[in-house]
């Protein structure tokens, strides 16, 4: 699996028409102009403080889409007990990786979704940053 370091996640919708919902920026200095940023592929959002939701508080989010229609990001700080291959024993590429599942959020939680590096582009998977990719898709983690 050469480079790969795959995490297991789901995914979290966040609604558009709010802005990254919770989320802001880390507050600058009260004398300072406040930051502009677009919200875009591979941005962390860092859940707000006074943010009680929760499904949402104290997350860390890694926004994977956003646009007119709404956003779509994975939470990246809430790791589970479970290896990734109780989840996944046919997997035989994940035998002796200690990955761990994430917990990627409050959304459609049947839905298996991979954030994986890779020094490659992965057939069936989208490009986050970097060397980091997102994919549903099982055939792309065994290609990893």
């Amino acid at each position: 699996m050469g480079g790969l370091a795959a995490l297991l996640l789901m995914p979290l919708a966040v609604a558009a028409e709010t802005g990254p919902a919770g989320f802001a920026p880390v507050a600058a200095a009260p004398d300072a102009r406040p930051p502009s940023y677009t919200p875009a592929r591979g941005m962390f959002l860092i859940a707000s403080r006074d943010l009680t939701d929760p499904n949402f508080s104290e997350s860390v989010v890694l926004l994977l889409e956003y646009d007119s229609k709404g956003a779509l990001g994975l939470i990246v700080n809430r790791p589970t007990q479970v290896p990734l291959t109780d989840l996944l024993p046919d997997v035989e590429e994940l035998k002796e990786r200690p990955d761990m599942v994430y917990v990627g959020g409050p959304v459609s939680k049947n839905r298996i979704v991979i954030l994986m590096r890779s020094r490659r582009h992965l057939r069936g998977s989208g490009r986050v940053f970097a060397d980091t990719y997102v994919s549903s898709s099982m055939d792309t983690l065994k290609e990893a």
